[in-house]
């Protein structure tokens, strides 16, 4: 390691962002294989704006063979200081999407219709993915562009006169999932609606009914967090309409960052300039000069 006095400084430059994070990628690559001892460090001053780009270029970089899904949450050699918004995540996106049907009182296009009943997490999703398949294309035959979620469960009582239900499990937990919606007042308080999303969300069978990973359970208890924090606005927000509630509970999700616990010693650490005041490494790259 060389000491602040014997070290040697580069400059680099870039045609873009984008040249810049796939230099990024290349010089770890280079430091780790002459040394894979050594301890990087990555200073972005705007780390929420290359943080994707440089996620995906680090990951082909250095694990190219954990591109399958199975592999996703598997150790990586770098870590990033900047989590994500919680409402970007599948597993609460599901919630938040599933929220949004209201049980009745919403129009909502058939293509979200379909990205629920194709999607994962919720009462289902893995025993019933064929039925569930069959039935999206019923609807998207038999049902105008804008529907609604009673006119869903009819179409589905409709079908099951002709033939064996689809997707029972499914179905029912959608009319679970209406009732639970309908049986709440119009104009509620922040916490009158935390218990009714609660309630909805556990009839309609979320998070699913495989075993949730190790980011996915982070994720729903970050998410019951937000969800018992969003009562506590009782007295800044007042009453709130069921459109107004679901916007302003997504709105908290999405402001809530969310960084799954890292296991081990990554690396390579990529900060934000406040981040990095103070750490030491055996090299280092600071973007964006």
């Amino acid at each position: 390691r060389s000491s602040p006095a014997s070290a040697s400084v580069d400059v680099l430059a870039c045609p873009d962002s984008a040249a810049e994070c796939a230099a990024v990628a290349a010089w770890a690559r280079a430091q780790l294989e002459r040394d894979p001892s050594c301890r990087l460090g990555v200073v972005a001053p705007d780390l929420a704006g290359v943080r994707d780009r440089l996620e995906f270029l680090l990951d082909d970089a250095l694990h190219p063979a954990m591109i399958r899904p199975d592999l996703a949450e598997a150790p990586r050699a770098f870590n990033f200081s900047l989590g994500r918004a919680l409402a970007d995540l599948p597993l609460v996106r599901m919630a938040l999407d599933l929220l949004a049907l209201g049980g009745g009182r919403a129009k909502l296009e058939q293509s979200r219709f379909s990205s629920l009943l194709l999607g994962d997490g919720w009462a289902g999703s893995s025993s019933e993915a064929d039925g569930r398949a069959r039935f999206d294309a019923a609807l998207r035959r038999d049902l105008p562009y804008f529907t609604s979620l009673p006119a869903v469960l009819r179409l589905a009582g409709r079908l099951a006169e002709k033939e064996a239900p689809l997707c029972p499990q499914t179905i029912a937990a959608l009319a679970a999932f209406a009732e639970a919606m309908d049986r709440a007042p119009k104009t509620q308080r922040p916490a009158a609606w935390a218990m009714t999303f609660r309630k909805a969300l556990q009839a309609v069978g979320w998070p699913g009914e495989r075993a949730l990973s190790s980011h996915e359970f982070q994720a729903r208890r970050a998410f019951g967090e937000v969800l018992d924090s969003f009562g506590r606005f009782d007295a800044l927000l007042g009453p709130l309409a069921f459109g107004e509630a679901v916007l302003r509970f997504g709105q908290l999700c999405r402001q809530r960052l969310f960084q799954p616990e890292t296991r081990g010693r990554p690396a390579i650490q990529v900060l934000g300039v406040l981040e990095s005041a103070g750490l030491e490494f055996d090299a280092l790259w600071v973007m964006g000069m």
